[in-house]
């Protein structure tokens, strides 16, 4: 049970963060296609760009999933894999579903460029996020120890009383 919990939790993860990243490359796309004169993006490319998020999703997940993180070079291994494997995905959808073509030469370079820019800066907003929720809560488990252990002293005073 305790793993369907975790595959439904890095499933969940998985989900949000694809969402986050296909509504970026969706926006992209289409702010690229209306200043060539298109209007609107088909439904196909839009499923392509969904789908396209998820597997960029699951690569950066499985990038974290079992590692612990706690040598310089693994930890800067992983952030440049996190940043760059996603850009392997995007060249190699482009290439196939031909986003870019007839379109003026310097759509495709400046979405991928876009993109590589919104996944360093993806990465900095979560680094800081979590940085920051990792203090939080290592303030409240030390404000419910330091809770239990004044409860505990208080406990053995009124003992000693007692005797």
């Amino acid at each position: 049970m305790n793993r369907i919990m975790r595959l439904l939790k890095n499933e969940f993860d998985v989900e949000l963060i694809s969402t986050v990243h296909a509504m970026g490359m969706i926006f992209i796309l289409g702010f690229e296609y209306y200043i060539c004169g298109v209007k609107s993006i088909s439904f196909w490319v839009v499923i392509q760009l969904w789908i396209l998020g998820y597997f960029i999703g699951w690569t950066q997940r499985i990038i974290y999933m079992g590692t612990k993180v706690n040598r310089k070079f693994t930890q800067k291994m992983n952030v440049v894999l996190w940043i760059l494997l996603p850009q392997i995905w995007i060249l190699g959808f482009a290439s196939l579903f031909k986003w870019f073509d007839g379109y003026p030469k310097w759509t495709g370079p400046v979405f991928w460029f876009t993109m590589l820019v919104y996944f360093i800066i993806l990465w900095w907003f979560l680094k800081c996020f979590y940085k920051e929720e990792t203090l939080d809560l290592n303030n409240m488990l030390s404000r419910y120890q330091k809770g239990i252990n004044e409860k505990v002293i208080a406990k053995e005073k009124e003992q000693e009383k007692d005797i």
